[in-house]
Parts: structure tokens; C-alpha cells; sequence
């Protein structure tokens, strides 16, 4: 089952018509890549979890980014899914 990625980040609509904007892809994230970068942003500076990394991946940076990359999309699927259920 794919998880919801929970439409635009930022999605507005025109005043004069209440048209949405936000629906197509082209119109930029989705709120899943705006959680998974903010959750990134943590990670990345939370020293103890870099250390961890390093020692996990014995220091192949690659292996190291893929690793924080796969983390943040994982606390942000975690995100989504508890935001639903408060939608729910």
C-alpha cells in the first residue's frame, strides 16, 4: 500500500474563482518532501546521529547520505500517518 504523500505543501486557490492550484505535480512538493527535508535538517545536525551513521556505513559517505535520505522519508511517512489519523 503506498502511503498518501499529503498533497501540496502549499497549495492556494484564486479568490475570484475558488479554483484550487496545488493539484498537478509540476506545482512543487508534496508534503511528504517538506516533512522528510525538515526531518533531514535534524539528523543532519544532531551529532550523535552522524557518528552513528559514520560508524554504521565504516565512513562511506554514499552510503551515509542514502542512509539519512531513506531515514527522513521514513519519520515522514511516520508524520503522515499519524496525521491522518487526526484526520480520520
Amino acid at each position: 500500500m503506498k502511503l498518501h504523500d499529503g498533497g501540496p505543501v502549499f497549495p492556494s486557490h484564486d479568490i475570484r474563482t475558488g479554483e484550487h492550484y496545488g493539484r498537478s505535480p509540476s506545482v512543487g512538493m508534496s508534503l511528504r518532501d517538506y516533512f522528510s527535508g525538515q526531518a533531514l535538517q535534524g539528523l543532519c545536525t544532531n551529532p550523535r546521529y552522524i557518528t552513528a551513521v559514520r560508524k554504521y556505513t565504516k565512513g562511506n559517505a554514499a552510503a551515509g547520505h542514502r542512509l539519512a535520505a531513506e531515514s527522513a522519508y521514513r519519520i515522514a511517512d511516520a508524520m503522515l500517518k499519524e496525521r491522518a489519523k487526526d484526520r480520520g
